[in-house]
């Protein structure tokens, strides 16, 4: 048989003439090419999902959107993707959803071509987006496996512009792991990030993330824009493991309720950063052993560390804006309301 166990076993031949072959190794030979879709140099290759508003045809795909309802092939695909061990490619186009996407678990969905941060700060923008037309859908995507539910996204815009009450990313009650890498959010969401309920993970690198209030535990977060971003119960909370911020962008003012144990270093702030202790769901509310080391905070803002708050380790940050000639705009620096904080070698504010 050509074909044994899904490897090719050379057959025998007699006076140069084939031998003869019967349904079984048909079959056999069928199934080991459709397998073949699913191999890649990292172990697992794509199903490949395009759309018709910007040319792609069966010829180079292996599902066709067209615009409207898009989330019936790419929920497809991955359903197809899952089956063989393989990941999801969305081809450059836009991609326009009247429910959410239903990723399943373990799954990448990557675009065809993705931007990057500049040393401005700001981003290149993705050739892949996901959008919704309909302001009934709750979010564009929406995990809710009951064993697991990690999703890895690269190189995609997620967009609500016209509903700003849809959700981009919604989670169930299971534990959550999201990766990030070049994603790009843009919206006016309430909550751009719905965490689970319970435990919920963070890896975040080169995106832009909005307007959520995160639960985070053994989460990481580098080189990422965050816009109306607050945590609450982050860190060791519970049980819960460390959460590590550095060379990130904070627009807008900074909260940290009831989080214990996360490091955020080599930070630009452009507004202020508070920790405080709040009303949670945790039985201490208490806002402690929080690293803030090395980071810049723009002209006039500051950290604040509130009542209830203690064992921070509050080091080395500052902020000056050069005018011009002499003249400099100072940060606010640290105030301290709270017990047993340690404040030490900030920047003088004048």
């Amino acid at each position: 048989m050509p074909i044994s166990n899904g490897r090719y076993i050379s057959p025998t031949w007699i006076n140069n003439q084939s031998p003869p072959i019967n349904a079984s190794e048909l079959q056999a030979i069928t199934d080991t090419l459709q397998n073949l879709d699913g191999i890649g140099g990292s172990g697992r290759g794509y199903i490949i999902v395009g759309t018709t508003q910007s040319g792609a045809t069966l010829s180079t795909c292996d599902y066709i959107c067209d615009g409207a309802s898009d989330e019936v092939e790419i929920n497809q695909a991955i359903q197809k993707a899952t089956e063989i061990g393989a990941n999801i490619l969305l081809l450059d186009g836009t991609y326009t959803v009247s429910n959410p996407i239903l990723p399943l678990s373990n799954i990448m969905i990557e675009g065809q071509q993705y931007g990057s941060k500049n040393d401005g700060g700001t981003y290149f923008p993705n050739t892949v987006k996901i959008t919704s037309s309909d302001q009934n859908v709750s979010s564009l995507i929406y995990m809710d496996n009951s064993f697991d539910n990690t999703l890895y996204m690269r190189g995609i815009t997620l967009s609500n512009l016209s509903f700003p009450s849809q959700f981009l990313i919604k989670y169930g009650t299971s534990t959550g792991i999201l990766y990030l890498s070049n994603v790009y959010m843009e919206g006016e969401s309430v909550n751009a990030i719905i965490p689970p309920s319970d435990e919920f993970s963070l890896h975040a690198y080169n995106s832009a993330l909005i307007s959520s209030t995160l639960s985070l535990s053994n989460s990481y977060i580098e080189n990422c824009s965050l816009n109306g971003i607050s945590f609450v119960e982050c860190g060791a909370i519970a049980q819960k493991t460390d959460t590590f911020m550095h060379f990130n962008s904070f627009f807008g003012n900074v909260t940290m309720t009831d989080c214990q144990k996360c490091t955020l270093i080599g930070n630009i702030f452009y507004g202020s950063l508070s920790l405080q202790s709040g009303s949670g769901s945790t039985t201490n509310h208490v806002c402690a052993c929080n690293n803030i080391m090395g980071n810049t905070f723009a002209a006039g803002n500051g950290i604040t560390l509130g009542t209830g708050t203690s064992y921070n380790n509050v080091t080395c940050n500052g902020g000056v804006a050069y005018q011009g000639g002499t003249s400099f705009t100072h940060w606010s620096g640290v105030t301290d309301n709270g017990t047993n904080n340690y404040v030490s070698n900030n920047m003088p504010t004048s």
